[in-house]
């Protein structure tokens, strides 16, 4: 598959932004589901006119506030336990938490709830089918953490079952075409968990933009939509 940057992207980035990042009328906090991981991805966004500081400061207090007391975030299953959505929705907080410089000792009891909890977790899903968002998510959330120098520490037995879905992704994203009408959701609503070099083509994009700003109802907000564009295409 064909990894290239698009010059084009950045007019529709400007678009987006002119066209509802720019309205009065839109209130941004509408958008977000509620969802520890797409929350997370919020607070990471930085100021447009203040760039060390976060453009969504009630995102970053949400997390804040929000870590559950055996240090995940997320929401409990049916039996009062962390779902597998806990693992990569943990990881992207403990990142936006980083990111800002923000209550280390919340940062280490989410590495804590990982260390202790992914085997469990990642084996009781391995086990049966590995679902295909959580493969493609993953590996983009633990990637973007090393990046971020959070090193996320699996235990010595899980790392051969990490190592699998890492190449089980790469085999999707190779397989598939960024937009494609036989697999739902297609490869480009993971928009943040597509590797930096990936190509966007802008009439794909155009076409499947929502009115509200979000590619296939994803539920990025379009400010982060707008933010991944630009640091994608940098």
């Amino acid at each position: 598959m064909e990894f290239s940057k698009s010059s084009d992207i950045h007019g529709l980035v400007k678009t987006i932004k002119e066209e509802l990042l720019l309205d009065d009328s839109i209130d941004p906090y509408s958008f977000i589901a509620p969802s520890a991981y797409d929350t997370a991805w919020l607070a990471m966004v930085p100021d447009t006119s203040e760039p060390c500081q976060p453009m969504f400061k009630n995102c970053l207090d949400w997390v804040l506030n929000n870590q559950k007391e055996e240090g995940f975030w997320g929401e409990y299953d049916g039996h009062g336990m962390p779902t597998i959505e806990c693992l990569p929705a943990t990881i992207a907080c403990m990142i936006a938490l980083k990111k800002w410089n923000a209550e280390e000792m919340i940062i280490n009891k989410g590495m804590a709830f990982i260390e202790e909890n992914a085997e469990k977790l990642i084996g009781e899903i391995y086990d049966y089918n590995c679902p295909r968002w959580f493969t493609i998510v993953f590996p983009a959330i633990v990637e973007l953490a090393r990046i971020n120098d959070l090193e996320i520490t699996f235990p010595a037995r899980l790392k051969k079952v990490v190592m699998a879905i890492f190449y089980k992704r790469e085999q999707i994203l190779e397989r598939e075409e960024l937009v494609d009408k036989y697999h739902h959701p297609p490869l480009i609503s993971y928009i943040e968990a597509l590797p930096t070099l990936y190509h966007f083509d802008q009439e794909d994009v155009v076409k499947h933009l929502h009115t509200d700003g979000s590619l296939f109802q994803s539920p990025l907000l379009p400010q982060v939509l707008s933010w991944l564009l630009e640091t994608k295409t940098a």
